[in-house]
């Protein structure tokens, strides 16, 4: 655009998304019963990332279960381990 002899451009300039840098995994306690649930506590880094899906998932679903929502289920007995990360 000319304005008054003055060259003007506009542009957008895209901003880049935030992106998850790290995920922190905490439970009230170690140890999980069998038919006892409890919540797994998550922490996303930095907090203001808008994309914040998470995909769940657990070493031994013989073990404990963890749903869509961090809710873990203890169903056996032994060492398991769970695991989250971003789903994009």
């Amino acid at each position: 655009m000319v304005l008054f002899g003055y060259v003007f451009s506009s542009y957008l300039e895209e901003v880049p998304e935030i992106q998850i840098t790290d995920i922190k995994l905490s439970l009230e306690k170690e140890v999980i019963n069998k038919d006892e649930r409890i919540k797994l506590n998550v922490e996303i880094i930095p907090e203001d990332v808008k994309q914040k899906s998470l995909k769940y998932s657990s070493s031994n679903t013989h073990v404990a279960i963890i749903d869509n929502d961090g809710n873990i289920l203890g169903v056996g007995q032994r060492k398991n381990y769970h695991n989250c990360n971003n789903s994009k």
